[in-house]
């Protein structure tokens, strides 16, 4: 591998890692794409009584304090905020915090929510499996105290086709540990910044690879040789 090589992917990865730690608190704009895979449409009661769209939502990354070279893509994100509907016309704008500093998630809920996302966050990417993981994180937000079953307590839901038995099937894997934490993904609750009548959402991101964050550490002190290697020697002379 090149010292070039090794630099790029230095600086890829250094980006990265700057974006998850300033990600605490962080403003971002984004604007609404629609569904990324689909949806699917049923009916919830009991925190709200309403007829909804389940599925994962797909953004488009206007402005942010992160650094908008590292996100330069869609960003995807689930609702975690029933009682308000989601804002897709204009311009939004986010607060982007860590999911283990915000108020808004209890430890339990951190637990179950990254425990769901190891066990299954790679069946995601077609509209059956994303409204039944949209299903599964809403019952997770409004009834991690008791039984996370779909069809009682504070969240129920109506069919939405095959998506609630799915949900279930999923939630029935989860072990209730309230100290579980993903070594797989880091989390991000976008709290509305403006206008302040939004929803809540979840986004994740995979969390860097041993080895790479080995290749930043060896890669950002190539830098340094190289960069010491091009200062001029200088010379002391002694009257």
């Amino acid at each position: 591998m090149t010292m070039k090589t090794l630099i790029s992917a230095a600086l890829v990865s250094a980006a990265a890692l700057t974006w998850s730690m300033s990600a605490e608190a962080s403003k971002i704009e984004m604007n609404y794409n629609d569904f990324a895979n689909g949806s699917k449409t049923g009916s919830i009661s009991g925190v709200r009584n309403v007829s909804v769209r389940a599925g994962l939502f797909d953004f488009k990354v206007n402005d942010n304090e992160t650094g908008e070279a590292y996100w330069d893509e869609d960003l995807q994100a689930f609702c975690i905020d029933v009682s308000t509907n989601l804002v897709t016309s204009g311009k939004v704008s986010y607060t982007l915090e860590g999911a283990g500093s915000s108020d808004f998630l209890t430890d339990r809920q951190r637990s179950l929510i990254a425990q769901l996302f190891d066990l299954h966050g790679d069946k995601l990417g077609n509209a059956e499996a994303d409204a039944a993981f949209q299903l599964a994180l809403w019952e997770i937000m409004y009834d991690s105290g008791g039984s996370l079953t779909l069809t009682n307590g504070n969240f129920r839901a109506g069919t939405f086709d095959s998506a609630r038995n799915l949900a279930q099937g999923w939630l029935n894997d989860l072990n209730g540990v309230d100290d579980y934490s993903s070594s797989q993904f880091e989390f991000f609750v976008l709290r509305p910044y403006s206008p302040t009548s939004n929803q809540t959402l979840l986004t994740w991101r995979p969390v860097p690879e041993p080895a790479l964050l080995a290749l930043l550490g060896g890669g950002l002190l190539l830098i340094a040789v190289a960069r010491r290697r091009r200062q001029p020697a200088v010379s002391l002379s002694i009257q």
